[in-house]
């Protein structure tokens, strides 16, 4: 894909030849015709009126939130090592290789997360809506625990007129029909960690001694799909990386069972400048695949691209990649608070104790990402809202210091995520006057 810029505005020429200009600012799109797509790459001749509508597009502010915007900084999701152990040993750990982050405490203890809860429930005001997110290591190692703290925090949500939701992250080892069960009678949203085809994961998700975890996994999943109904929705969570890339491979087994929506992450590591864009490379390809088998539909089911797309969708720029040290804290099984669930063990990164925030601490959190992370000249950065703090930390060894590896990612399935958002927009829609140096395809909230 060919790319040009001039200060906010940028110029992608797909493969069909179409031309789409994308304006990094406001997040508009437009069609540009062959003298638009000849003036962004020209020193000379800004008189002509291709330039000047480029001048004029590239001056437009983007649109605000509003007063309606929540308050960033008030905690709406809290995110719990319920379990700082696993029953797998992945290949890629990020948790310690066990799933411990390096704690000596397998799980949390209820007295402290009820603590916890009565804390950040109390901070809401009626009305507002609260997420309770189960992590690990595992966490259904423990499912007595996540019963007790789900219906605790139900009741706590509903004395206060506060709505709850609840998500899961598991590796689904342990789960069984009656946790199927609870998982639906709560509304839960589940997120299955599953790699691919029984071969993949028994490769890179061995069981922790060695065995393989894929029937185990595959069982629980006919459950979770049994009592599908009952729940917030199902996604399925794969990563790809130096360990495997076989993208186009894992999402045709995945599909299978018609998850809601499907995340293929990356898993950084030393040899990023070599495997980052072949995973760039692969999933380039899926989304070609899924568009032209599937639909924009399906496309919009995969992520990266689904966040993305929505961004375009919406029209107004994203400042945080996520909530993080603002509207989302993570505990790990010590009580310890943090801005992300992988910062869980690491002092430097602390922001509490228990239902003691560090407000002095949480204050490098306050700006947007787009500005800790100091993004001011990347085109991408209101499609992104900043990067991921964690893979920074884990690249750079700070989590300000942007990885350009995971620069280049994100720029790059930005870039795939505008051309299939502008080729679906122009289906239906006439061709452009003759006299026209570009048409707009998405202005102000298509």
């Amino acid at each position: 894909m060919d790319l040009r810029r001039y200060q906010e505005i940028v110029a992608f020429r797909g493969p069909t030849g179409q031309v789409t200009g994308f304006n990094a600012n406001n997040l508009e799109l437009a069609e540009l015709d062959s003298e638009a797509w000849e003036a962004m790459n020209s020193t000379s001749g800004w008189d002509s009126t291709a330039h000047l509508e480029l001048r004029k597009w590239n001056e437009e502010l983007p649109q605000t939130a509003g007063s309606a915007r929540p308050q960033p900084h008030t905690v709406r999701e809290f995110s719990l090592n319920l379990s700082q152990v696993c029953d797998l040993r992945c290949s890629y750990c990020g948790a310690g290789g066990d799933g411990s982050y390096g704690s000596t405490r397998p799980r949390a203890d209820l007295a402290t997360v009820e603590k916890q809860l009565r804390f950040f429930l109390g901070r809401l005001t009626k009305g507002e809506v609260f997420r309770l997110q189960f992590v690990g290591g595992e966490p259904l190692l423990f499912p007595a625990e996540l019963q007790h703290l789900s219906q605790f925090a139900r009741e706590l949500a509903g004395q206060q007129g506060v709505t709850i939701q609840f998500s899961l992250i598991t590796n689904g080892t342990r789960l069984n029909a009656p946790l199927a069960d609870y998982l639906a009678d709560f509304g839960f949203q589940v997120t299955l960690s599953l790699d691919g085809p029984p071969e993949v994961q028994n490769q890179n998700r061995p069981t922790r001694g060695g065995g393989a975890s894929a029937p185990e996994v595959l069982r629980g999943l006919k459950e979770l799909l049994r009592v599908r109904e009952g729940l917030q929705s199902l996604h399925a969570n794969a990563v790809m990386g130096a360990h495997h890339l076989d993208v186009i491979g894992t999402y045709v087994f995945l599909r299978t069972f018609d998850f809601d929506l499907y995340n293929f992450g990356f898993a950084a590591g030393a040899d990023d400048a070599q495997t980052s864009p072949l995973y760039l490379r692969e999933m380039a390809r899926l989304a070609d695949q899924v568009y032209r088998q599937e639909g924009f539909t399906a496309l919009s089911r995969i992520q990266p691209f689904g966040r993305l797309i929505t961004a375009l969708d919406s029209g107004v720029p994203v400042e945080n990649f996520c909530g993080a040290g603002k509207s989302f804290i993570h505990s790990d099984t010590n009580g310890g608070l943090y801005a992300c669930n992988w910062f869980s063990g690491d002092s430097k990164e602390k922001l509490g104790e228990v239902d003691q925030l560090d407000e002095t601490r949480r204050q490098q959190w306050a700006q947007p990402l787009t500005v800790r992370h100091d993004c001011q000249n990347c085109w991408a950065r209101n499609l992104c809202g900043g990067g991921c703090a964690s893979v920074f930390r884990t690249k750079t060894g700070q989590s300000h210091v942007r990885d350009e590896y995971f620069c280049e990612r994100m720029r790059g399935l930005a870039a795939l995520s505008i051309q299939y958002l502008a080729m679906e927009l122009t289906k239906s829609r006439q061709p452009r006057g003759s006299n026209e140096a570009h048409q707009e395809i998405k202005r102000k909230g298509w």
